[in-house]
């Protein structure tokens, strides 16, 4: 079988090399990836190319964050990008936004204001505008809504952890102690919650490190790490690639990267790699639709040692 490294090496040749096929979104994607474990900047360009494609939207949206109409019009652009695939997970999440179009638009730029305000995009007035917005919302209660939770806990894992950076509100036990009572709690989960819940367990530890600019404690996270040790078998048959590359990538960004664990993961998503592709094919299997999986089996499979923040750009 191929070497893990030698995996991560055909994986990132293979996109690089089409990067062309793919919109700027996840070019930008996979370079702030590459970046982030290898320190490279030969493809940072991707990452302001696509700023550049969002820029006017986004900074309108800062910018008349507390304007209710504009909110609730920019919210129906987000509403309909969550079913972009017809499935299940975009019914569900449709239908419990469906009444929540202002929640909807104010978790969809928690994220994008802190990416690029990180990097040096957003001007300092513009991103504490934002923040000064989001003390004005209550969102304790928007976090924890049960019917948000059980479909988005995963982003909103995430999130939680930025609000925290931003020093905006820190709700992290509060949104540990929900999940353990609606995921850890419920061992009668059907395959889609199940890969709710252990994709969400991922992000406790992603959205902790940043989105990979830094390591974290294992000893904080160890009842994350001990279920995916206890279940891996399960997380294997019941999941698929991205989830199971995030599940390696928690490992490593615990500083984990050795263990019984370590191995199948590794060799699942070996074995996942399309030779004549040279990637991880999933959905259609386009390198578009691929992309997110494979960003991440490339981090995992890397086994890199050392994480670079940024990049930034002013």
């Amino acid at each position: 079988m191929e070497k893990a490294k030698e995996a991560a090496e055909r994986i990132k040749r293979t996109f690089v090399k089409n990067m062309n096929l793919m919109t700027p979104y996840k070019r930008s994607h996979f370079a702030i990836r590459i970046f982030r474990a290898e320190g490279k900047k030969d493809y940072n360009h991707y990452i302001k190319e696509n700023f550049e494609a969002i820029k006017g939207a986004l900074l309108e949206d800062i910018e008349k964050c507390d304007d209710r109409n504009h909110a609730l019009k920019r919210a129906e652009v987000f509403f309909q990008a969550l079913n972009k695939n017809n499935d299940r997970k975009g019914i569900e999440r449709q239908r419990v936004f469906s009444n929540k179009k202002e929640e909807l638009f104010c978790f969809s730029i928690i994220e994008l204001d802190h990416i690029w305000n990180e990097m040096g995009f957003i001007e300092k007035e513009k991103h504490n505008k934002w923040i000064n917005f989001l003390k004005t919302r209550d969102l304790k209660s928007m976090f924890l809504d049960d019917e948000v939770f059980r479909h988005y806990s995963a982003q909103l894992a995430t999130f939680v952890f930025l609000l925290k950076f931003n020093k905006v509100i820190d709700i992290e036990e509060d949104f540990r102690k929900k999940f353990i009572k609606v995921f850890m709690c419920n061992e009668k989960l059907d395959d889609y919650e199940y890969r709710n819940k252990i994709y969400t367990l991922t992000h406790f530890i992603i959205g902790a490190s940043n989105y990979y600019q830094q390591f974290v404690p294992a000893e904080k996270f160890g009842w994350i790490l001990d279920y995916f040790r206890q279940n891996i078998d399960e997380i294997l048959k019941r999941t698929n690639a991205d989830i199971i590359a995030e599940v390696g990538l928690c490992f490593r960004l615990c500083r984990v990267n050795e263990g019984k664990e370590i191995k199948p993961i590794s060799e699942y998503l070996i074995k996942e790699i399309d030779r004549e592709k040279g990637y991880i094919p999933r959905k259609d299997g386009s390198l578009e639709k691929s992309e997110h999986a494979n960003s991440v089996a490339y981090m995992f499979l890397m086994g890199f040692g050392k994480l670079y923040k940024g990049p930034y750009f002013k």
